[in-house]
């Protein structure tokens, strides 16, 4: 936030990079072309934007997670099933379990996990290889 303005500068909640961190949402808005997504570093140690982002689509009432590779889709999650993405192996595992997904009626859609043992922590970072 800009001290002299009270003006944010910038939100790490809604411009995330590359990094999913517990709460954080990554949300899709189809009517007002809106999303909050992840886009890869180009290495570990440079963090210009890379080809690869990740955010959540909708069709034809299913949602799925993407990885694009510019403007190619490169990874599918596979339909969001109201507990986990359907194409995932093992996300049936408890640290996995905390995805929660939402439909808020207003034409957004957001996807987010929290860890069910406050003790643990994880976060997802969505790497140049586009991982």
């Amino acid at each position: 936030m800009e001290a002299s303005t009270g003006n944010i500068l910038w939100d790490s909640f809604q411009h995330p990079s590359n990094t999913l961190l517990p709460g954080l949402e990554l949300t899709t808005n189809i009517r007002a072309g809106l999303k909050v997504e992840l886009t890869s570093w180009k290495s570990p140690s440079n963090p210009s934007i890379w080809s690869f982002s990740s955010n959540i689509v909708q069709r034809i009432n299913l949602i799925e997670l993407l990885i694009w590779n510019g403007t190619r889709p490169y990874w599918r999650s596979g339909p969001w099933n109201g507990r986990l993405f359907t194409w995932i192996p093992n996300t049936d595992s408890a640290y996995l379990n905390g995805f929660q997904g939402v439909e808020d009626g207003e034409g957004n859609i957001n996807i987010y996990y929290s860890m069910p043992i406050e003790s643990e922590y994880a976060i997802y970072v969505l790497n140049s290889k586009g991982q």
